[in-house]
């Protein structure tokens, strides 16, 4: 589930970065009213997106961390059952 969480990170970094050109108004609102709202507009979106995708890569890897120290917990935990029951 982690390295899916992160793949999806990813795959979102790898989408945004080959759409984010066609995310801001480049040149063609120079002179307009709006120009500087949408350009900050813009700006606002790329800091948002580049946040987003790394809380949910950190998330993926938590998760990932997580299910690595439970499994392992595990396995101790049954080497000391086992264990337990032989002769001494």
């Amino acid at each position: 589930m982690g390295s899916a969480v992160t793949a999806a990170s990813a795959g979102f970094r790898t989408a945004y970065s080959r759409n984010e050109a066609d995310l801001t108004s480049g040149t063609v609102a120079d002179g307009w009213a709006t120009a500087s709202a949408v350009t900050r507009a813009g700006e606002a979106w790329r800091a948002f997106s580049g946040e987003l995708a790394g809380q949910v890569r950190a998330f993926g890897d938590g998760l990932s961390q997580s299910a690595r120290e439970l499994a392992a917990s595990d396995q101790a935990s049954a080497e000391r059952v086992s264990g337990a029951g032989g002769p001494r």
